[in-house]
């Protein structure tokens, strides 16, 4: 359970979850009261880590488990269900056989299988991103779709329609919904407003005391005195967000309600509706539900939707635009419910900001970057950066197999030049991976820690391997296909075990593996190694030692000392003024071991397949 201790990011993620699972009522253990107050990090969804978080600080502190352990098995059971996500969707092109072979290719490379667990941020987006554009792609696999997309029904039908059910209605049910449209309207179009004047409100209750919501203040809050203005009226804020999204949700019940009771009473309002044929579509209602659950997950994850929706429309056209809005509204209604930072800032807002976030990721620029025996700026980084690291990360027979793949495949299509539905998926399939590939190249976003931000654009890359394993299956004898086969899984299975818990850094034989990739490819990015380190110093060290450790890695030191260990928080070590050190845990990350004084001697080292991770040193006096 506590293998893959504790990655950096999990803190931050953490926060995020807490501040929006207090919109629903759980305690924000961070006291912090609004987005606001975590800057950037705002624009980062919530959805995953609000139920790993939600459902790990239920269990695990029960069983007696370690810290975050449950959310990583969580994480990990999701990308288990990608999974199998993967064989379905390989399924529409290859044989079974093949699509089995290839999704156990997928879960055996070390570089997901490591992530899976560790990373709470980029495994999660990769594996909501390859369900929702299975379910997309299993839209139109659906017995019900083509009676649905072949019911006949115009703007004159729409419009009899509507007649008829405002006439199922009384007068009364009539004034009701009437007043309910305009509840809504009034609720969404004076919200930033009243939202301003509550703020107005709460400051002037703090700032004149006789005043009569001055009174009502300090009747609620005990500790004024000790808080800011500010951190009342982001509260109240916060709570009228919540009020205004509970009052539209109860709004939206009430008219649905309604609408049922007409359709009750007139039962061919709705049976020979297409929208009502295509809502018993369970792809493209659940499809368009887990779009909405990516999106909120991370806001790229348009993406995986916009490749379905391209789909749709260009195999179907026009006819598309019904089932699409069906989608879409589920994909609204999850991604609004899921992701509160909607209720505070609206959904636009939220949605182009943090897409240019993500476009131009100006806060990182400095970060450093090791690649190819160099530390670089993360701003500087050479146009080949992802294309290499890609083709260094993956096991040997994916990265040979899905660019033997794909020119089989890039050949077939030239030769054949025939754009039937499954041809449009797989174009669409390459655009997955080529379109960022590009950007990336020409662009050169800021990126760091390998290129875990891009692994959801790797996928492509089984699909290519398993067109590539079919078409080996019709030129190579049957037993050398199977013993092909066999080995090409071999390297993954074969590193898992050795590699153990550090799957996340692997690297293939073409840079001579993880000792290759040393002190020239980013190794443990994250830090994991330091939960050995402290391990070992916890029995070695002497009561109340004083150790180093670097401000990357501090924060997991502190979560496996011993209680008496001291370990001071030092940003700059050639600033140091308190009591002398005599142990440091230094990695090896970005070279550091090699830069302590000489007199900090290693007695210990923590590594994996060839490679040092973290180094232990024991400070002597100078000779």
């Amino acid at each position: 359970m506590q293998d893959y201790g504790f990655s950096t990011d999990e803190d931050r993620e953490r926060e995020r979850a807490s501040i929006a699972l207090s919109a629903y009522g759980v305690d924000n253990q961070y006291q912090i009261e609004d987005y606001d107050d975590i800057g950037r990090n705002k624009y980062y969804g919530t959805v995953v880590s609000m139920l790993g978080v939600f459902v790990n600080d239920l269990v695990a502190p029960r069983l007696g488990l370690v810290r975050n352990s449950v959310w990583h098995y969580l994480d990990f059971s999701l990308f288990l269900t990608s999974f199998v996500a993967i064989f379905y969707l390989l399924k529409l092109f290859v044989s079974p056989w093949t699509a089995v072979w290839a999704s156990v290719l997928y879960l055996t490379q070390p570089l997901y299988f490591g992530h899976a667990f560790i990373n709470p941020k980029d495994t999660p987006l990769l594996s909501i991103f390859v369900i929702t554009i299975t379910l997309g792609f299993y839209i139109d696999q659906h017995k019900t779709w083509q009676p649905a997309l072949d019911t006949s029904y115009s703007f004159h039908s729409l419009r009899e329609d509507a007649v008829r059910l405002w006439r199922v209605w009384g007068k009364r049910e009539q004034r009701g919904i009437l007043s309910l449209l305009l509840a809504g309207a009034a609720a969404l179009i004076f919200k930033r407003p009243i939202a301003g004047l509550l703020s107005r409100i709460v400051v002037t209750a703090y700032e004149v005391p006789n005043s009569l919501p001055g009174r009502a203040l300090r009747t609620l809050a005990q500790n004024i005195a000790a808080t800011p203005a500010d951190a009342y009226a982001n509260k109240a804020i916060t709570y009228y967000g919540i009020l205004h999204t509970v009052l539209l949700v109860i709004i939206g019940l009430a008219l649905l309600l309604l609408v049922l009771r007409a359709f009750i009473r007139e039962p061919d309002l709705w049976q020979n509706h297409p929208l009502y044929k295509h809502s018993c579509n369970p792809y493209l209602v659940l499809g368009g539900i887990v779009f909405g659950l990516a999106i909120s997950t991370r806001t790229i994850a348009l993406a995986a939707g916009g490749i379905v929706t391209l789909y749709l429309l260009w195999q179907y056209r026009g006819k598309a635009i019904r089932p699409l809005s069906l989608y879409f509204l589920m994909t609204a209604i999850a991604s609004y419910l899921s992701w509160p930072v909607y209720w505070r800032y609206g959904v636009i807002s939220m949605l182009t900001s943090g897409l240019g976030l993500l476009s131009n990721f100006k806060t990182q620029a400095g970060v450093p970057v090791l690649f190819e025996g160099k530390i670089i700026p993360a701003s500087e980084l050479p146009r080949h950066y992802l294309p290499k690291l890609m083709a260094l990360q993956f096991t040997e027979p994916l990265v040979i197999l899905a660019l033997f793949g794909l020119g089989m495949w890039l050949f077939r299509i030239l030769k054949q030049r025939d754009f039937n539905p499954q041809v449009k998926k797989q174009v669409l399939i390459l655009l997955w991976i080529l379109l960022p590939m590009f950007y990336v190249v020409l662009k050169t976003p800021i990126m760091y820690d390998a290129f875990r931000q891009f692994l959801f654009i790797t996928p492509p890359l089984i699909f290519f391997a398993a067109a590539g394993v079919e078409f080996l299956k019709k030129h190579l004898p049957h037993s050398a296909f199977v013993i092909l086969l066999l080995l090409a899984l071999l390297p993954g299975l074969s590193s898992l075990p050795r590699l153990h818990p550090y799957e996340y850094f692997y690297y293939n034989e073409f840079v001579g593996g993880v000792d290759g990739a040393f002190r020239s490819y980013p190794l443990d990015f994250w830090y994991i190694s330091t939960q050995e380190a402290m391990d070992y110093l916890n029995e070695v060290a002497p009561e109340n030692a004083v150790v180093y450790v670097p401000v990357w890695s501090h924060h997991h030191a502190e979560l496996y000392q011993r209680s008496d260990l001291v370990l001071p928080y030092v940003r700059n070590l050639d600033e140091y003024a308190g009591d002398p050190f005599q142990y440091a845990v230094a990695g090896t990350q970005y070279n550091l071991d090699q830069t302590l004084p000489a007199n900090w001697v290693p007695i210990h080292t923590i590594d994996i397949a060839g490679a040092t991770l973290t180094v232990i040193f024991e400070v002597r006096p100078d000779q």
